[in-house]
């Protein structure tokens, strides 16, 4: 097993031993379909499970961005992915349709051909150079995580999250070497965890004034996708 799968899977235990702290461990088993009899190990292995699909996607997106080396890198980060099966990275057209994070009608604004069955990552790849970018890699349930985030935040585990991230960037980064990076936040209330993120990374031999973050967000009301900036971020080139 390699030295990031004993990592990773450390730190589904440390979390699960939070969601245990927090009285929350049950209703994840609910969530993800897993017997109340599971152990904590079980649970782990299977939040490992979870992280491991979802990486595999993504590692993919990112040769075809490496592929491309866009002048103009554009990355979204949104927050977390639920599960595999509910998130985008799936691609599940009934999941694609109806995503509150990205879906198809939001893809269709500027790609108006684009299929429900399609997948949204790879299009935005493809098409817009941007790549989406989860700033907390655990694969857990909103609710769940807000219930949790205060305590895994004084535990360092939100810290060793982000220093996850920051390396995979990093590396990202320094193979492609864009002139300029946007970043954007799909929600507001994870602006100061991204905006941390951004400021710590290394960035090679770009210039951090080639890295512009965007003021706004696309949360619109009530936390739905704004249109207008998000067909804004798109369009930059």
């Amino acid at each position: 097993m390699g030295t990031k799968i004993i990592y990773m899977l450390n730190l589904m235990r440390e979390l699960v031993d939070i969601m245990e702290r927090r009285c929350v461990l049950a209703e994840f088993k609910s969530f993800a379909d897993l017997s109340q009899d599971a152990t904590k190990e079980d649970v782990s292995a299977h939040l490992l499970g979870q992280w491991m699909r979802i990486e595999w996607k993504k590692n993919k997106l990112m040769m075809m961005v490496i592929k491309k080396r866009p002048e103009i890198l554009k990355i979204v980060f949104g927050e977390i992915a639920q599960s595999f099966e509910k998130s985008i990275f799936a691609n599940e057209a009934s999941v694609n349709v109806r995503n509150s994070f990205l879906n198809s009608n939001h893809i269709r604004l500027l790609a108006p051909h684009h299929l429900n069955e399609e997948s949204i990552p790879e299009r935005l790849c493809e098409d817009f150079d941007t790549l989406v970018v989860d700033v907390y890699i655990i694969p857990i349930p909103t609710n769940i995580l807000m219930a949790i985030r205060s305590e895994m935040r004084n535990t360092g585990l939100i810290s060793r999250i982000l220093s996850l991230q920051q390396e995979m960037l990093d590396d990202l980064i320094a193979v492609i070497n864009p002139s300029q990076i946007r970043f954007i936040c799909r929600y507001k209330r994870i602006v100061p965890d991204c905006t941390s993120l951004i400021e710590s990374l290394k960035l090679g031999g770009i210039s951090h004034s080639s890295m512009l973050i965007d003021d706004e967000t696309l949360s619109g009301y009530r936390g739905t996708l704004n249109r207008e900036s998000w067909v804004k971020f798109l369009k930059i080139s």
